[in-house]
């Protein structure tokens, strides 16, 4: 059995899949928007979607945030012909 760990492969997959599912998403209620044709009934048919959708895609924010919040801050070598920070100082 193969269980996905925390910042694994796996959830980077499915966090890529409920990206590109809400861009979808959006791109096909937009053009219903845009062609103004839809009414309410037909509108509110799509609240459940975008709400699921809007959950999945934020979850996938707050985790890349707190995966970037966890990561210690690189050192970045100066580029050549540049004096080191202290050196400028």
């Amino acid at each position: 059995m193969v269980v996905a760990e925390p910042g694994g492969a796996l959830e980077q997959a499915a966090d890529v899949f409920a990206v590109e599912t809400a861009d979808a998403l959006c791109a096909v209620i937009g053009s219903i928007l845009e062609a103004g044709q839809a009414n309410r009934q037909e509108l509110a048919a799509f609240v459940t979607v975008l709400h699921a959708s809007l959950a999945e895609v934020t979850q996938v924010a707050a985790r890349t945030l707190d995966r970037l919040n966890a990561r210690e801050p690189a050192f970045v070598e100066p580029a050549l012909g540049d004096e080191p920070r202290e050196a400028q100082q």
